[in-house]
């Protein structure tokens, strides 16, 4: 901990709460790592919002000064050294999660295979989530695709082969979104908007307004 000794001890009192929130040892090597994904978010988020005016850049300079000067202090001395990151494909200026890929590929290949940080572009992850949606109407007739909430008693009485899941009750939605390695969330963020889409569309078409489908 002397390395975190620093006067303000702001990151030792941190590191000891993150232990104790987690309920597990978090070693000095292990949280250098944190410090310093936590430094190239805020160098990524500059980067992505630099329509920010000059006030309001000292304004944030000023709040985090102490702490960056904490986290600069803690680092992996390799850090600057180390991130030499190769080009990134055409999207990654708008899609920050894909520069920190990078970055962990580049700097620390075994963490990134450790946490499985590979990340899935949005535009693929689109794809995915409308061919399943599709497949949904057109192979089970589920007219609302993944937004269907029809029950498992419905579609065994629709198709006799169709076999009810060991621990599913009859009344369960057939349709149910599990993402067991959800990661950054994307494939749930488009699920979403599709269902949100799918739900508009339809309380439209039965002519509700913009206020009706709010309260629903």
């Amino acid at each position: 901990d002397t390395a975190l000794a620093t006067p303000a001890g702001t990151l030792a009192k941190f590191r000891r709460s993150l232990a104790q929130a987690s309920g597990r040892t978090i070693s000095e090597s292990e949280f250098r790592e944190l410090c310093t994904e936590a430094l190239v978010w805020m160098i990524v988020h500059a980067i992505n919002h630099p329509t920010e005016t000059l006030e309001a850049t000292f304004d944030r300079a000023r709040i985090l000064s102490g702490l960056a000067n904490e986290v600069l202090a803690v680092v992996d001395p390799g850090f600057v050294a180390s991130t030499s990151l190769p080009t990134p494909p055409a999207d990654a200026a708008a899609d920050p999660l894909l520069q920190y890929e990078s970055h962990l590929a580049a700097c620390d290949p075994s963490t990134r295979m450790r946490r499985g940080v590979f990340y899935t572009p949005r535009v693929i992850a689109r794809h995915i989530v409308q061919r399943i949606d599709t497949t949904l109407r057109q192979r089970f007739e589920l007219r609302d695709g993944l937004a269907d909430t029809t029950t498992w008693h419905e579609m065994l009485e629709r198709y006799p082969g169709l076999h009810l899941p060991p621990g599913t009750d009859a009344d369960e939605p057939f349709v149910r979104i599990l993402d067991p390695a959800a990661g950054t969330g994307i494939f749930l963020v488009e699920v979403i908007e599709r269902i949100h889409s799918t739900m508009r569309k339809r309380w439209r078409n039965e002519g509700r307004g913009d206020k009706e489908m709010l309260a629903v």
